[in-house]
């Protein structure tokens, strides 16, 4: 990160683990912003957001807490988007701790729908993306975000990148991948993927996606997907009497179909995910 001027700001979304005090012990010098609640993932990023636009920040990085930056990627960002002044976001390339994933596919990144074969690319820089980029780095450009709206906290969690993305490239902006940017992403998560909260969240978040940017009524886009209608009625889990992931769809749907969103916690058994059934 030579020659790059920079801020980092720590937005705690509401911790009650002891994280803000161990971080202000360990680094005094970074200044954290204690949002008081969990206002999920949209929330305590737009705060972050709102703080470094209002200090004069050209652009800003959106990093999960469980990342580690190449010393270099922050360069490669900048560079990348001085070259290209019409791309709005840019991702970088995301190494998943302990993933037996091609590292060279960067998942976060799609064109066409397909995930991009990426090993560096020092010849070029940067890909354009087609379709979408998100996950946990996503470095925005000012000029961009200042014409839309920040991140929509109508879905508290999952969605919010995808919907933000999508807004960008409507208002005209390019989005993109820097190659030569890398981070290592250690895939914790505040939510377990496989859980039925999770699935509520991804269920009615997709619907309210669809409904919000493509016009697409609820009950058309759940129809046509033959997973989600599986685990709807699925065997197994009726054989072991766990109707979990059974109520958590059923809930997403109606909530997407009301255009419900927010936080809604489905109770703690819901945050567990189900045991395989012995072969």
């Amino acid at each position: 990160m030579d020659c790059v001027s920079y801020r980092v700001l720590v937005i705690d979304n509401g911790s009650t683990d002891g994280s803000e005090r161990e971080i202000r012990a360990a680094r005094p010098d970074v200044e954290l912003i204690q949002t008081g609640a969990n206002l999920g993932f949209a929330g305590g990023n737009n705060i972050g957001i709102q703080r470094a636009l209002a200090a004069g920040a050209d652009y800003v990085w959106v990093l999960n807490p469980d990342t580690t930056v190449d010393p270099a990627a922050l360069s490669e960002l900048l560079a990348c988007a001085e070259k290209h002044p019409g791309t709005g976001a840019l991702t970088t390339r995301v190494s998943n701790e302990g993933s037996e994933r091609d590292s060279n596919v960067v998942w976060d990144a799609s064109t066409s729908g397909e995930p991009i074969h990426c090993a560096g690319c020092m010849h070029k820089g940067a890909y354009h993306v087609g379709m979408m980029i998100n996950g946990p780095s996503i470095f925005l450009r000012r000029s961009a975000i200042e014409t839309i709206e920040l991140f929509d906290e109508t879905y508290f969690h999952y969605y919010e990148d995808v919907d933000l993305i999508e807004r960008i490239r409507r208002g005209g902006w390019e989005v993109g991948l820097a190659c030569r940017a890398a981070i290592v992403h250690a895939g914790g998560s505040s939510l377990p993927y496989a859980s039925p909260q999770s699935a509520y969240y991804l269920l009615r978040n997709e619907l309210l996606y669809r409904k919000k940017l493509f016009g697409e009524h609820p009950l058309r886009v759940f129809a046509r997907n033959p997973i989600r209608l599986r685990q709807l009625v699925s065997v197994r889990g009726a054989l072991r009497l766990d109707f979990r992931y059974t109520k958590a769809y059923m809930l997403a749907v109606a909530d997407g179909v009301r255009g419900k969103g927010g936080r809604r916690d489905l109770g703690g058994i819901a945050y567990q995910v189900a045991e395989r059934p012995r072969r």
